[in-house]
This record gives structure tokens, sequence and C-alpha cells, in this order.
């Protein structure tokens, strides 16, 4: 749905087992400040709030929110605070893709986004067929997998 602005807005998939990753991980550093609070250990209090503060500001930084956004002719990708911008002219492909690089995806159900020159990105929008459509409606020279337009033939 777009925005009031015309940006569309596309969520990024999020797997269960990463959700359980991210919310495990600082769970041993509150347990810490509990446990030392009621010790009265300020030191291992100390040491493991701001651990456990730095952890969440890392999550804060890279993590929430992960968005990917059609704003006019340019892919804007939101890992966090940091934004990456691909005008959609770069764009070459669109196609499935399960790689396990790195990226800003909170899901292995990724796309794979062919640019030009070679680079590509890895990304995991939650709606992959409207995602790849609204590029497909805004660059037609796109070459899109047939699967993500639920079998129709794709820009050439």
């Amino acid at each position: 749905m777009p925005a009031p602005n015309g940006t569309l807005r596309f969520p990024s998939k999020v797997d269960w087992w990463l959700v359980a990753i991210l919310v495990l991980t600082p769970l041993p550093g509150i347990v810490v400040i509990v446990l030392g609070a009621i010790a009265g250990e300020v030191a291992a209090v100390v040491i493991s709030l701001v651990t456990t503060l730095g952890l969440l500001g890392l999550y804060y930084a890279v993590i929430w929110p992960m968005e990917y956004l059609i704003e006019g002719d340019v892919l804007v990708i939101r890992a966090g605070r940091m934004r990456q911008r691909t005008p959609l002219a770069d764009i070459v492909r669109i196609q499935p893709s399960r790689n396990i690089l790195a990226s800003p995806a909170l899901s292995l159900d990724r796309l794979r986004i062919d640019r030009s020159r070679g680079a590509y990105l890895l990304l995991s929008p939650a709606d992959r067929a409207g995602f790849a459509a609204a590029i497909l409606e805004r660059h037609p020279g796109v070459e899109v997998a047939p699967e993500l337009l639920g079998g129709s033939a794709a820009g050439a």
C-alpha cells in the first residue's frame, strides 16, 4: 500500500528462528543484572547493563526496522539507522534466492536483485510478488522470475 507521499513500503519477512536468536541473546545479560542486583554485585550489574544495552543499541542501529522502500525511481533499503539507495534503472533481474550471505534481510526466503556491473542485493520482503511487481511497474525493463508474478511473463 502506498504511503501518502507515493512511497511503497515493504517490510522484511522475519524467520522464527532468527526472532528466537535475537530475543534469547540478551537474556543472559538480563539474568546477570537481576541476580547481581539481588546479590549486591555492583560491578557485575554495571558490566552486564552496559553489554546488554550495547547489544540492544546494535539491534536498533542495524536491524530495526528492516524494510524496503520504493521512492519514485529509487529502491531504498532501510536496515536500522542505515540506508542504501539503488536507482531502479540499475536493476536488471529479480529472482528467488536462499543465499545465506549476510544481507539486509531477516529471512532466508530472499530475492536476489541483480544490478548492472555484476553487483547484486539479497532482500527478504514479506510480499515478494508485490515487491517485484512494484519494481516492474516503475522499471518495465527489469527481468522478473515468472514464479514471482504468478507465472506471467516478465519484462525483458
